[in-house]
């Protein structure tokens, strides 16, 4: 269990377990989300190593006090290590790792490694990220770092027009574990997912076609719908196996409704939300 990803001081090496006899090294079986993970027992915090305390149940879990004991984040907090939040401009995975509270992340929308930006007023408060607010034309602002030019940049970034655009030019500009950099557009693409059109789908990354059309955001798309895009002119493009429609999507094939799955109809030869 890493400091980076569980907030254990320097990490902590351990196994999984049902029993404490399942733990070769002597330590005891604790539940923990997903099942029992080998700790080390104590009866004092003289038997645990520096940066843990010996919990109420006698072993030995994390009890930062320091920050000086957390060398990979840097920041203790209520016992555990956690990363501060990354800054305007910073990388970031998802909304809760910004001071200004939103990730454009590279899952989503392709900037490299993501980036931290927030909502604000131009004569509101500063942006809690340390950047600054940049009007728009509906009156509000969003929150950024200025740049001069593109060294002021992160890596995978070009400053045009005094703010950084992403412009990746190579793969290892991409956090996603199998993204690849287009270079063209300057964003990364993350790897296709396995779900055919038509398929149920969370998020793009689900689908062969990159595209999720999902029912949190989409509620007539009843369990989520994996799409790919195509040329209407020659219905090529359906990298999911389905057929291209007039509006240059690609929907689970059917001759019927007997084709689709529940909540869906055979319209013009795809599977569509039932009306």
């Amino acid at each position: 269990m890493d400091e980076v990803g569980y907030g254990f001081p320097s990490g902590h090496c351990t196994g999984g377990c049902e029993t404490d006899s399942d733990c070769a090294g002597g330590g005891t079986c604790v539940p923990v989300i997903g099942g029992g993970a080998c700790v080390a027992p104590c009866e004092s915090a003289a038997d645990c190593r520096d940066g843990y305390k010996c919990d109420t149940d006698n072993t030995c879990w994390p009890g930062c006090t320091s920050d000086a004991q957390c060398p990979a984040v840097g920041t203790c907090s209520a016992g555990y290590c956690e990363a501060p939040p990354s800054p305007d401009a910073g990388p970031c995975a998802a909304d809760d790792d910004c001071a200004s509270g939103f990730c454009i992340t590279e899952a989503e929308y392709g900037f490299p490694g993501g980036y931290c930006s927030g909502y604000c007023e131009p004569d509101g408060e500063a942006c809690a990220g340390g950047g600054a607010c940049i009007p728009t034309e509906d009156g509000g602002g969003f929150c950024d770092v200025p740049c001069a030019i593109s060294a002021d940049c992160r890596a995978g970034y070009t400053c045009q027009e005094g703010l950084c655009e992403a412009a990746c030019t190579s793969d290892a500009q991409c956090a996603i574990a199998g993204a690849t950099c287009d270079v063209g557009s300057g964003f990364c693409i993350p790897p296709a997912g396995e779900g055919a059109d038509g398929e149920t789908c969370t998020a793009d990354t689900d689908c062969m076609g990159l595209y999720c059309l999902s029912e949190a955001e989409y509620p007539q798309w009843v369990g989520g719908y994996c799409i790919s895009l195509c040329d209407p002119a020659t219905g090529e493009g359906c990298v999911g196996g389905g057929v291209c429609a007039d509006n240059g999507g690609c929907y689970a094939a059917c001759a019927s409704d007997a084709d689709c799955r529940d909540g869906y109809e055979c319209w013009k030869g795809g599977c569509w939300p039932q009306e």
